[in-house]
């Protein structure tokens, strides 16, 4: 079952919840190993107060399961098969979003049309700039419409 945005009781906002899917996505912790990733991404130590409130609100939704492990009994926070779907929704949005926010601005290769996010190689032709991804390109595309390059 997809998790469609109509279905999803969780709401994602925050830095620190995307971090908790995307954290808990690659394998299952207990909440001290969480805290120190989330730290590590973060950059900053997070609040108990933001993490397990949140963990509590997927476990209650079925996107997680906890488990205790242990001499001490730790929980263990693990992904469902619902939160997995949940954690792609999720990433989807969001590249989507960064996508959206990238691409004004990207520069197209007139030659390949590839998306040039720095550098890139431009030609002044006649009173008109080109943009080509690299030089092999730029002469390709040159050479193939008989054009000159302005000096």
């Amino acid at each position: 079952m997809m998790v469609e945005e109509s279905e999803s009781e969780i709401k994602i906002s925050g830095i620190v919840r995307l971090y908790i899917l995307v954290t808990l996505e690659s394998s299952p912790m207990h909440g001290y190993r969480l805290m120190k990733e989330l730290e590590k991404k973060l950059g900053k130590k997070p609040s108990a107060a933001h993490v397990y409130p949140f963990l509590i609100e997927l476990e209650k939704n079925g996107y997680l399961i906890v488990r205790e492990e242990g001499k001490r009994r730790k929980k263990v926070y693990e992904l469902t098969k619902r939160g997995h779907e949940l954690v792609q929704h999720v990433t989807s949005r969001v590249l989507s979003i960064l996508d959206a926010a990238l691409d004004k601005k990207l520069k197209v290769c007139v030659n390949c049309g590839c998306k040039i996010y720095e550098g890139g190689y431009s030609v002044k032709v006649k009173d008109e700039t080109l943009m080509f991804c690299c030089e092999h390109c730029a002469r390709n595309y040159l050479e193939s419409h008989a054009m000159f390059v302005v000096k």
